[in-house]
């Protein structure tokens, strides 16, 4: 599956908004990932007007190893006339093994440019991670989402 990124320039512009959200508690169960979890919200300004076009998608997968968890959490643009585009990205693989220069070695997405994440990511818990996220993109969230809620078939 391709993602359509935005460009570094536009991803660091719409990072600056200081933005708003309450995701509430319910994940839904991935229908193409059994092992997957995932929510989406809106975002909205100090005002409490809804920022048109941002919306935050969350996902977490739990392997079946007790240190096999992955963290996607992405702040997404869907604008008019647009295929929906990525903004931001913090993706966080807990899979025993992982090195530095493997795809899925931590890492997060500025539009279109990738870099590391800090070399604390093997102690994170889902909080951690949230809370880098909600940081890198301006999110003020009273209540980060916890993931494990539902009883994941095997």
């Amino acid at each position: 599956m391709t993602i359509n990124r935005l460009p570094r320039g536009d991803a660091l512009a719409l990072l600056a908004i200081p933005k708003f959200g309450a995701p509430g508690d319910q994940w839904e169960q991935n229908r193409a990932l059994p092992y997957a979890e995932t929510m989406d919200f809106g975002l909205v300004d100090a005002d409490g007007a809804r920022i048109r076009g941002l919306h935050v998608s969350l996902s977490a997968r739990v392997g079946k190893g007790a240190s096999y968890d992955v963290w996607n959490l992405t702040l997404f643009v869907n604008e008019p006339g647009w295929p929906l585009r990525m903004a931001y990205q913090l993706s966080v693989n807990r899979r025993p093994g992982l090195r530095p220069r493997d795809h899925d070695y931590p890492h997060e997405h500025v539009g279109d440019t990738r870099g590391p994440i800090p070399d604390e990511w093997p102690s994170w818990v889902f909080d951690d991670a949230f809370r880098m996220f909600a940081d890198r993109i301006r999110l003020d969230c009273p209540v980060p989402p916890r993931p494990g809620s539902l009883q994941l078939r095997p």
